[in-house]
């Protein structure tokens, strides 16, 4: 049986005059992702979420609902079967300049919610931006 390690991370997203926008980070694999991270003791996923999005981002925000789970096997893992399942949070950016983590990433950048899906690289990222998507046009709409 796989081994399973557990991550947290979020669909950052603002409200703009052009409407919804997520925040992509570039890895430092140079695939445009979501920012996530492992938890640290005593942490909760909301915890762990809001922590490594202001680190890999500079983004302070708030959780919202949680649009979905991610799990995929990790290649090149020491010891056997690893599988990471990362659950990810819908996360409002409160104001403030998002800039990328120095060694950590390498890039990051705001695209219109629409698009955010076709422009991730990682396909189980998709279906959760997906989601997130699904969930922001459901609040506008009551």
């Amino acid at each position: 049986m796989p081994v399973r390690e557990k991550a947290a991370g979020g669909v950052v997203f603002r409200a703009t005059g052009r409407g919804w926008e997520f925040l992509l980070i570039l890895d430092r694999f140079g695939w445009w992702t979501l920012p996530k991270g492992k938890g640290e003791r005593g942490e909760t996923p909301a915890q762990t979420a809001l922590r490594e999005i202001e680190e890999e981002t500079g983004v302070i925000g708030r959780v919202g609902s949680l649009p979905g789970t991610a799990c995929y096997p990790l290649e090149g893992a020491d010891d056997g079967d690893v599988v990471k399942e990362v659950t990810y949070f819908l996360v409002e950016a409160l104001p403030g300049e998002a800039r990328p983590q120095p060694g950590e990433v390498a890039d990051l950048r705001w695209c219109p919610a629409e698009t955010a899906p076709v422009q991730c690289d990682y396909p189980n990222n998709r279906l959760v931006l997906s989601r997130a998507l699904a969930q922001l046009t459901g609040r506008q709409d009551r």
